[in-house]
């Protein structure tokens, strides 16, 4: 029953989500994704002794900010489905992690001075761009790319 509630919310959030999307450029043409899930389950990613658990693993990226505002590695590469997100701050500044788009272009991670964030999206093939959305830092250099295949 919880799992039949969480997906609703989620399919319900995901929807409202893309109704208000900001009208990007090439952005606009990529999919809803789901809020980060609280736990596994609600994420459906509750596979142990469940045989409906659909969820695909896109594997993991990892963006760590920088003192001088970039991303040590701004390009990167992910397969289609659930992908794991760890943002790592540096030691002295805030950073969020945001993809163009995607619930808006509101932050997906963010953390404070020398910690870490993580939480997951759905993603399908595509190129987003992924961003730190605490103003200044974008346009400072702190934009890359997230290939998805």
């Amino acid at each position: 029953m919880r799992r039949t509630h969480a997906l609703a919310l989620t399919a319900a959030l995901s929807l409202a989500l893309t109704a208000c999307s900001s009208g990007n450029d090439a952005a606009d043409d990529a999919p809803p994704v789901d809020a980060p899930a609280a736990d596994s389950e609600a994420a459906g990613n509750d596979t142990a002794g469940n045989d409906d658990a659909t969820a695909t693993t896109g594997g993991s990226v990892t963006y760590t900010a920088t003192d001088s505002i970039t991303w040590a590695t701004p390009d990167q590469e992910a397969s289609a489905g659930t992908i794991d997100m760890t943002l790592v701050c540096s030691p002295s500044v805030e950073h969020e992690l945001a993809i163009e788009g995607v619930d808006g272009d509101a932050a997906l991670l963010s953390c404070a001075p020398g910690e870490q964030a993580t939480g997951e999206v759905e993603l399908t093939a595509g190129e987003y761009t992924v961003f730190c959305s605490i103003p200044g830092h974008r346009e400072a250099g702190m934009e890359g790319t997230l290939r998805v295949s």
